[in-house]
């Protein structure tokens, strides 16, 4: 064998290796946003890891540009920045936005934004006021969109509505009762065309597309489950319960190797009820690889993304001023 061939299998090995042996994330910083806001539920960095991009609850995005936020898109051309900058109205969240759920299109650098109140929008990589895409399906408006993910491979969009009959603003008001009328979509950028893919989903939440573009996941919250969408190959257009999991399974996110990072919120009593975050890892074949508990930093917090990226966990949660990051 050739001392290059060696190196090689080395090389591989080594890579193997240190991937094999997953990090202990014990390392806690937080990149705080600006004075009197909250809610960083949805967290990004862009194809070239500028950022992160956070959206928070007056209806911004912003991005981090290493030593401070500054504006980098809104959703609502009626957004008024007296009126909306740092406000925690969830009434004003039809007038201002609500992005709650973002990602890349890795190829040409637009992100796809899922707005709680005004449907699905992209903004181009210089940012501003992002485009509407698409507020129905199937002659149904959209109610509560919250996660978004491109095919890496079509650039093709799909998107989770967690119910056709409450909003975001509805779920913290005593009268609050969750039904099963979540959806699953699909948007092609070519065609403009959506499509329902699932219905009658029990809260339906952040989906997130393989790496080989075969199949996507998304997360039931109410149901504790996430269920597997084929989008290729002989079982293509059907689903099937990938995994039932301990808690409140939120947005899921891949990672660059193929994996999938689910926000999770487990419940329990002592005697009052205490939630306890935790970001769990699994792969393709269902299998969990990791949990990672959260909740040291965010006591009796829910957390609603984790998102891998450089060797660094990302953190959002609505109801914070900070971006959680864990090395």
């Amino acid at each position: 064998m050739s001392m290059i061939s060696i190196f090689i299998v080395l090389l591989s090995l080594y890579n193997y290796v240190v991937h094999s042996i997953p990090p202990p994330y014990s390392s806690f910083s937080k990149i705080q946003l600006p004075p009197r806001l909250l809610g960083p539920e949805a967290v990004a960095l862009d194809p070239r890891g500028g950022g992160p991009y956070v959206a928070v609850i007056d209806g911004r995005i912003l991005k981090w540009q290493g030593t401070e936020f500054v504006d980098f898109a809104t959703t609502s051309p009626r957004r008024n920045k007296q009126l909306c900058d740092r406000t925690t109205d969830p009434d004003l969240g039809p007038v201002c936005g609500r992005p709650i759920g973002f990602s890349f299109n890795t190829v040409t650098g637009d992100l796809y934004i899922a707005d709680a109140y005004r449907g699905l929008h992209v903004v181009g990589p210089n940012g501003g006021l992002a485009t509407q895409l698409v507020t129905s399906a199937e002659g149904v408006p959209f109610r509560f969109l919250n996660g978004v993910d491109v095919d890496p491979l079509t650039g093709e969009v799909y998107f989770s509505d967690a119910s056709t009959t409450f909003e975001l603003r509805n779920i913290t008001q005593p009268s609050f009762v969750a039904d099963i009328s979540g959806r699953l979509l699909r948007y092609n950028p070519r065609t403009r065309e959506v499509k329902v893919l699932l219905r009658g989903l029990a809260t339906a939440v952040g989906p997130a597309v393989s790496l080989d573009s075969s199949f996507l996941v998304v997360s039931e919250l109410r149901a504790q489950r996430i269920q597997r969408f084929w989008l290729r190959g002989p079982r293509a257009n059907t689903a099937e319960i990938f995994l039932n999991v301990q808690g409140n399974p939120n947005k899921i996110k891949r990672n660059p190797f193929g994996e999938f990072w689910v926000a999770l919120n487990y419940q329990y009593r002592q005697p009052v009820v205490v939630n306890v975050p935790q970001g769990v890892k699994f792969n393709a074949l269902g299998t969990m690889l990791q949990t990672v508990d959260f909740g040291t930093q965010y006591v009796n917090t829910t957390i609603q993304v984790v998102q891998e990226q450089g060797g660094a966990l990302y953190v959002g949660s609505r109801i914070v001023n900070f971006v959680g990051v864990y090395m």
